[in-house]
């Protein structure tokens, strides 16, 4: 009687286990990217880094993070905004991104198993990639400030010799044929040399 019941405890215990098991398999799920396969934990947006490469998941994750970066960037400088103020919020978001950046690439472990001389090979390759990420953002950023700061300064001038052109307009265009006029009139009143005066 005691071995029926430890064989049946055991049968449930098994049961259990694998249906756990399969329950899992099925609500994981791995999408394929143009980098390669990307592997998530359940239904939601969690990467399994047990699985994923750091090379393909951090490929993925900048693809994405630096669209959205590139196109706050972009509407940010191009506002007509002194340089100075745009400044501080676009330092704040490439300071927030390069930690965003960070963060992710710490969340990748060597896995165990493997070589070791590999993994960290692969660990190395990764941290270059975000390091040239963020090195070519910085460098985006102050080619941003600097051409967006010419730009600005254009605008601002072209705005203000609209104003100064809107303000004399009257006085400056007057009609040219009224100048000649009175510059013809002005000739005609002067007495004439004597090698022009024949007649």
């Amino acid at each position: 009687m005691k071995k029926i019941i430890s064989t049946i405890s055991i049968s449930i215990f098994i049961l259990l286990v694998f249906g756990n098991v399969q329950e899992a398999r099925a609500s994981a799920r791995t999408v394929d990217t143009d980098f390669g396969p990307v592997h998530y934990i359940g239904s939601g947006d969690t990467i399994d880094y047990t699985k994923t490469e750091c090379k393909i998941g951090l490929q993925f994750f900048v693809s994405e993070k630096g669209a959205e970066y590139e196109e706050f960037m972009a509407k940010h400088f191009s506002n007509p905004d002194s340089s100075s103020n745009l400044l501080e919020t676009a330092v704040a978001k490439f300071n927030a991104y390069r930690d965003m950046l960070k963060t992710e690439y710490f969340k990748y472990n060597a896995k165990s198993g493997a070589l070791t001389a590999g993994q960290f090979e692969l660990l190395e390759q990764c941290y270059t990639l975000i390091k040239n990420e963020i090195e070519d953002r910085q460098e985006n950023l102050k080619q941003n400030y600097k051409a967006g700061a010419m730009d600005r300064k254009s605008l601002r001038l072209t705005a203000k010799m609209q104003i100064i052109n809107d303000r004399f307009k009257d006085r400056i265009h007057f009609p040219f044929a009224e100048f000649l006029g009175r510059m013809k009139s002005f000739s005609d009143g002067l007495p004439c040399f004597t090698n022009k005066c024949s007649k």
